[in-house]
């Protein structure tokens, strides 16, 4: 009973003090400095350098994509290949930014559309988007075929396969992936000679 007491007596006195016109003024000036304490942005980022997508040296449908940001930021990709669109959404924030790309098709133009968010989730979409051009498969890549597909057996994700052609000393590298409707998606048959 003391405690309830005590209490409400604390609550009158803080509203009483509350409404006294110098304790607003105060209070308002305070808040006021607060708020000038922190630094204002009067835009969500500028770019520094790029965006630019610099295709791998040994896997023919991946490459890196960089740019640098003045401050911290997460990238996000659209990529279109005039048939299919995909998207890649990274959360690290970062200012300087280099993220692999893959799942690119064999033969296709492809139009890569860059976004950067600040911390804020103010979002900028660069203008220039980026064009990646992949060769076809080269003559004598094999050809391959899923007879059976038992997704409850495998492990969700990408499965890799090594094709060897030992009579022209040549290997390639194919990932399939298993898709949530539980079927597999090859990419086209993309791959990687050695």
């Amino acid at each position: 009973m003391m405690r309830r007491l005590t209490t409400a007596w604390k609550e009158r006195k803080f509203l009483a003090i509350m409404q006294h016109p110098m304790t607003r003024r105060l209070a308002v000036a305070c808040l006021a400095a607060l708020l000038l304490s922190f630094p204002s942005r009067s835009h969500a980022l500028d770019i520094l350098s790029g965006p630019s997508f610099t295709p791998a040296a040994k896997a023919p449908l991946a490459g890196v994509l960089q740019l640098n940001t003045d401050v911290a930021s997460r990238i996000s990709v659209l990529v279109s290949d005039g048939t299919d669109t995909w998207q890649r959404d990274f959360y690290d924030f970062a200012t300087a930014h280099a993220v692999p790309l893959y799942g690119f098709k064999p033969g296709q133009t492809n139009i890569i559309q860059v976004t950067a968010y600040d911390e804020d989730r103010n979002a900028y979409t660069f203008p220039q988007l980026l064009t990646f051009v992949t060769a076809p498969l080269p003559a004598d890549f094999p050809h391959s075929t899923v007879l059976t597909s038992e997704p409850d057996q495998m492990e969700p994700g990408d499965t890799l396969f090594v094709i060897n052609n030992r009579t022209r000393n040549s290997a390639y590298i194919t990932i399939m992936n298993t898709c949530r409707a539980g079927g597999l998606v090859s990419p086209g048959g993309a791959g990687q000679r050695h």
